[in-house]
């Protein structure tokens, strides 16, 4: 069950208790004169257990199907099957403010209040059983989307208040079309509204609340307080009680009074909601882009949210290079005292608070401090003198595609951002033009003070800017992160606040893959690693072949070979010793080959091989050269017993069985069917190979084996058979026959008699 009490984002509470079958939503801000019928309205919610044929699974419906099911008592949040609606509305004493100008207005803030209640409960389960195998576990089931349907009754019987609710986004309808009744009245194409919470936290709180213009600006009324009493709808949607009344509309929903900070402000009483304007471009640096608003003013808070599992508000404002401390203008969890009447212009904004006094440093003085942390100063690089910072903040204000941002906890500063837009940005350069839109943006991070680390605040604050991000402009599709590559905690954040890393849109299967590397390096693409790859088999193939045909001429006399598992013990141990001597260039290797899957901005761009080696071993330390010595040593281990001794098992069976002398075409056949069994072998090992090595972080062989089996099944172990087939076959029989070759050369110039 949600909390009793409910934080709006700009600053009042509301205490919802139940009532009958419903709940009662009562404003704090405005029950000074302890009347029995407080300011506020009361609620109907219900919940119907639908059949599975009701079910919204993304967004589809079926419009023709009514809602059917049983109807109980709302007891906790269902994914499609409550039902809400206003019956009656308590009204503030008129001698405190005057009536609403809009009353369909002051009902959508009730409403959108509700909804804000609602959707902060715990999200009900996902997983809906429509269409499903009965054996499909839960996690493979489709997901519904949750709503709460809005009924037709009390307060919403007006003629035209639904269709209203409708254009201001807060409510939809399947039935998204004409109808073809002549005659509206009854209402039926209204029948089956929703509030959809995906799309509630897309809309701007600014279009909804707003303020009551007070009758009198002295702190004690001198009239008698005359609250309506709750009221029950009549056929027109309207509640009355009194005959002098009757045509009075409710007043709904208050807002502290004109004088509140932050976004919400209005001297006019009115919603500071604007709609974005029509788009004009201009051109940045040969980049064609739409000319941007200018950015709320240095000091302007311009979004306020309450955060119940931290009990604090969260703000965010603009940086200011003033050399005071800029006074908090948002809400703070300390609720201004209930003694004050409502207009008294007096409110937690210049109520004396920690919040409002100036007590902390200014903007300039935060980043002096913050910049030079050493934990911030790796990856900002901004540390130094106090006029650095002051030059940093007044660049940063003077960027026209970003501006600079202070985060608070109930005024406390604790971080700084930067929002901007990916377009115009840097990282807009290294994207291709498909990945980004001229909407969407990107922000920089950084938590400077000590006491507001942790992983639950920074999944707070990032969801928080990604929601303004949605927010300040509808026509924003995407917000791009772009943390350090060595940053893996703040990487692990993001993931888990559902932000994902992208990846390039790469090509599928070989033959692209070769096309896309022609296309994208050009023919010298495709030898990408070569002196990487040179520099391995000088350390790695050298050393196992050397030590298995001196343990093979060791172990063979004039009278007998060694046999086939003698074979395969020689292999393993010259295979192990391969792969420890070949680590540093094979983990080179693979980085080398690897970097053209990465994005521009993220590759390493080893010149050489002697390159990478010193450019490794000085930014990361000798021991990121033996990363993967155990699965890369293991894999050696396969490979050479796959391959060496299976070569010469295979020649000794061809020998042997068959009418082939020693001779290229012996060698050629052995050779390719110890390439294949060679690729087959190793493949599993070559894939946890490749994964580790291109790791930015270590991980462990079981954790790993654990992740790849989860996401790929069985699949994983030969994945990339064909690629490295096509790689391994032609390898291992080119090795072979310049092996026998060689061999021969080297016998004859020694005098040593041939042996078969």
């Amino acid at each position: 069950m949600a909390p009793s009490l409910v934080h709006l984002p700009n600053g009042q509470t509301l205490t919802v208790s139940s009532v009958f079958a419903g709940y009662s939503f009562k404003s704090n801000d405005l029950n000074v004169h302890n009347s029995a019928f407080p300011p506020g309205w009361t609620i109907i919610i219900e919940s119907q257990e639908a059949e599975d044929d009701d079910v919204a699974v993304d967004g589809q419906e079926d419009p023709s199907k009514t809602r059917s099911g049983h109807v109980r008592r709302y007891r906790n949040p269902t994914l499609h099957g409550d039902n809400m609606f206003i019956t009656s509305i308590s009204n503030p004493s008129s001698t405190d403010f005057k009536p609403a100008t809009s009353p369909t207005r002051q009902i959508a803030m009730m409403l959108w209040a509700t909804l804000w209640w609602y959707f902060h409960q715990p999200k009900p389960n996902p997983h809906v059983s429509k269409n499903a195998n009965p054996n499909t576990p839960e996690e493979g089931r489709p997901k519904g989307e949750w709503r709460i349907n809005i009924k037709r009754e009390g307060i919403f019987k007006g003629r035209h208040l639904l269709p209203k609710l409708e254009r201001m986004g807060i409510i939809h309808s399947e039935e998204s079309c004409v109808g073809e009744s002549i005659d509206d009245r009854g209402g039926e194409g209204w029948n089956r509204m929703f509030a959809s919470q995906r799309s509630f936290w897309l809309v701007d709180a600014r279009i909804f609340l707003f303020t009551l213009s007070p009758t009198t600006h002295s702190p004690f009324p001198g009239a008698s307080p005359y609250p309506s009493r709750p009221g029950s709808p009549n056929r027109d949607g309207m509640t009355s009680s009194r005959p002098e009344t009757h045509m009075e509309m409710p007043q709904g929903l208050w807002t502290p009074g004109a004088q509140s900070p932050g976004p919400f402000a209005s001297g006019s009483h009115l919603p500071t909601y604007y709609p974005p304007p029509p788009t004009l471009f201009t051109f940045t640096n040969n980049i064609r882009h739409p000319l941007r608003q200018k950015p709320p003013a240095q000091g302007e808070t311009f979004y306020t949210r309450y955060v119940p599992s931290v009990g604090q508000y969260l703000s965010f404002r603009v940086a200011s290079l003033s050399h005071k401390s800029p006074t908090h203008r948002g809400p703070v969890s300390d609720s201004t005292p209930s003694f004050l009447p409502p207009n008294s212009g007096v409110t937690p904004g210049n109520l004396p608070s920690i919040a409002n006094m100036t007590i902390n440093p200014c903007d300039t003085d935060l980043l002096h401090t913050w910049m030079n942390d050493p934990r911030v100063n790796a990856f900002w690089g901004e540390a130094g003198p106090r006029s650095k910072q002051e030059s940093f903040l007044r660049t940063a204000l003077c960027n026209k595609h970003s501006f600079p941002v202070i985060g608070c906890w109930d005024g406390k500063p604790f971080g700084y951002f930067e929002i901007y837009w990916v377009k115009e940005d840097h990282l807009g350069r290294q994207l291709s033009s498909h990945d980004y839109g001229n909407w969407d943006r990107g922000f920089h991070a950084l938590v400077g003070e000590q006491d507001f680390r942790g992983p639950h605040r920074v999944k707070v604050w990032m969801s928080a800017l990604v929601h303004f991000c949605f927010l300040a402009d509808p026509r924003t599709e995407r917000v791009l992160v772009e943390p350090r590559v060595d940053n893996k905690k703040f990487i692990d954040y993001l993931q888990d606040v559902r932000l994902q890393t992208r990846t390039p849109d790469g090509p599928r299967g070989m033959l692209n893959t070769f096309v896309h590397v022609l296309k994208s390096d050009g023919f010298l693409g495709l030898y990408s690693g070569l002196s990487a790859s040179l520099l391995r088999q000088l350390t790695y193939s050298t050393t196992r072949f050397g030590v298995y045909e001196e343990l093979k001429d060791t172990f063979t006399t004039t009278y007998s070979s060694p046999s086939f598992p003698s074979l395969i013990a020689m292999a393993s141990t010259s295979g192990f010793l391969g792969g420890v001597a070949g680590n540093p260039a094979d983990v080179l290797n693979v980085r080398m080959q690897h970097d053209a899957a990465l994005p521009p901005f993220q590759r390493r761009n080893y010149k050489h091989a002697l390159d990478g080696i010193i450019r490794i071993t000085r930014e990361e330390g000798w021991r990121t050269l033996f990363r993967g010595v155990l699965p890369n040593s293991m894999r050696a281990v396969l490979m050479t017993a796959s391959q060496l001794a299976s070569y010469d098992g295979f020649k000794r069976v061809i020998l042997a069985n068959t009418s082939l002398e020693d001779n290229l075409s012996t060698h050629f056949t052995a050779s390719f069917l110890a390439g294949f069994v060679a690729t087959t072998i190793c493949s599993p090992v070559d894939v946890i190979k490749t994964r580790i090595m291109s790791a930015k972080e270590s991980e462990g062989l079981a954790s790993l084996l654990a992740r790849v089996y989860k996401v790929e099944g069985v699949n994983w172990m030969f994945r990339g058979w064909v690629p490295s087939f096509v790689r391994l076959g032609p390898h291992t029989i080119a090795t072979f026959l310049f092996l026998e070759q060689h061999k021969k050369v080297y016998r004859r110039l020694k005098g040593v008699e041939m042996e078969g």
